[in-house]
């Protein structure tokens, strides 16, 4: 799955299960993608996980926005 700015995913951990949005990628030439999110509703809440960490099913989940 290609991560992209906006995405949203919810923490599969114990306790709160908070939704967390993209908000940037960072790309650094020979390095493993990092991608910075932060809190649905306190954006000052930020977190920077590898975007292969988002993407394993067993930590977080991809929220997907019923229309």
């Amino acid at each position: 799955m290609k991560i992209e700015v906006g995405q949203r995913f919810r923490s599969r951990a114990a306790g709160p299960r908070n939704v967390w949005i993209v908000e940037r990628l960072l790309n650094t030439p020979g390095a493993i993608t990092h991608v910075t999110i932060s809190r649905e509703g306190a954006p000052r809440d930020t977190k920077t996980y590898s975007a292969l960490a988002l993407q394993d099913r067993s930590v977080f989940e991809p929220v997907i926005d019923k229309k």
